[in-house]
């Protein structure tokens, strides 16, 4: 293979992956793409944020809401595309970790007004 065959093939995969970028998340700002890896990978804690922000929610009692009406059986959360939106956006920092649901659930607690571990 060429060395110009591929440059083309990274050509197209970056063209490819900002596209799938765009489709995905249109709203974040491009300093979160990547060429190589997963779309985009952020911190569980920034992946949070965003789908939180994604999904409107600023609150407990709006996200206990949502839950109810989006969760799974009596809207338990781990049955939600909540967390899968989270990991596909942070799926390095996701892997690393022993537990990253309860990583995710200690930055969604810290976030949001309402919950005990709150940090404005």
């Amino acid at each position: 293979m060429t060395s110009s065959s591929l440059a083309n093939i990274r050509q197209a995969a970056s063209q490819t992956t900002d596209a799938l970028a765009n489709i995905v998340y249109p709203t974040l700002p491009t300093d979160y793409r990547v060429v190589k890896g997963p779309l985009l990978d952020l911190k569980i804690k920034e992946a949070t944020k965003q789908v939180l922000q994604k999904f409107g929610i600023t609150t407990k009692d709006e996200f206990l809401a949502w839950r109810r009406t989006n969760g799974g059986p009596k809207g338990i959360l781990t049955q939600t595309d909540f967390y899968d939106r989270v990991k596909r956006i942070s799926l390095t920092h996701w892997n690393t970790l022993k537990a990253p649901y309860h990583s995710c659930m200690a930055a969604y607690e810290r976030i949001l007004p309402g919950y005990k571990n709150y940090n404005a």
